[in-house]
């Protein structure tokens, strides 16, 4: 299930905490940055958002910019969502 997040003027979307909250440091203003090598971009410094960065390459040539959380459990490895394992063990 998906949902939209707007932040208000001025704020800026936290993806660890989920939240909107004031930047603090310019640091927490993250991009992403759409590579033409790559279909998913990392957001920011975060480990569960990504971006997905589709292309129009008419007259006017624009990027569109979708994000997406992996499922709990599941970080993005730079190619998609992964489940690595908490331990050492059996699963």
């Amino acid at each position: 299930m998906s949902s939209v997040v707007q932040c208000p003027m001025g704020d800026i979307f936290d993806p660890d905490a989920s939240a909107c909250k004031l930047p603090a440091v310019p640091e927490d203003c993250m991009k992403i940055k759409c590579d033409v090598n790559q279909l998913f971009s990392r957001y920011g410094t975060s480990k569960s958002f990504y971006g997905y960065c589709e292309r129009n390459a008419g007259l006017l040539s624009t990027t569109y910019i979708r994000i997406f959380k992996c499922p709990d459990g599941t970080t993005f490895n730079g190619k998609g969502c992964s489940y690595g394992c908490p331990e050492v063990g059996r699963f």
